[in-house]
């Protein structure tokens, strides 16, 4: 069967290709603009994504963003707005997972390789008799990764922290 979003979606991508298997979307301003707050038409998202929360999401120009990418920018802590910036030039590998619920800035020119965490959340622990499943999220501060920074494969960025520019992690 048909994912219902599809149609929604299918009406803002410029184009669709299908190269060496992998298939991808050149998004076209119209959802640059609605979608993810951005009026980038020259960034390329790799199918399949699972975005969640779309219009907390703003992307540079000339990203990149690999196929199997879970970015969430929904609300999930009370009275805060997630937002999440992917700053121009940035590239950013398979399997890449990210979790916003207050703020996480990533610069631009960054090169994320595959299998990397990002988030500014975390189950909340406390009660032994409510199980993780069920426990709260909650906030653990924002997320600032500088300009031109190299985050090696399979690294895991937790919030509360700030990132300087040219930082290689590893």
């Amino acid at each position: 069967p048909q994912n219902p979003k599809t149609p929604i979606l299918k009406k803002y991508f410029t184009n669709s290709y299908l190269y060496k298997n992998c298939s991808f979307y050149i998004f076209n301003s119209n959802f640059s603009r609605k979608v993810l707050k951005s009026n980038s038409s020259t960034s390329i998202i790799h199918s399949p994504i699972q975005l969640e929360g779309p219009e907390n999401i703003e992307i540079g120009d000339y990203v990149r963003i690999q196929p199997f990418a879970w970015i969430s920018a929904k609300v999930l802590c009370e009275e805060m707005l997630p937002k999440l910036r992917i700053g121009d030039g940035t590239s950013i590998g398979r399997f890449f997972h990210l979790v916003v619920s207050n703020e996480i800035i990533i610069g631009d020119h960054c090169l994320i390789n595959e299998r990397v965490y990002i988030s500014d959340t975390t189950h909340e622990y406390n009660n032994l008799d409510i199980t993780i499943t069920k426990s709260k999220i909650q906030n653990i501060g924002k997320v600032i990764i500088g300009k031109s920074v190299w985050i090696g494969e399979g690294a895991m960025i937790f919030g509360n922290i700030v990132i300087g520019d040219h930082a290689v992690i590893a």
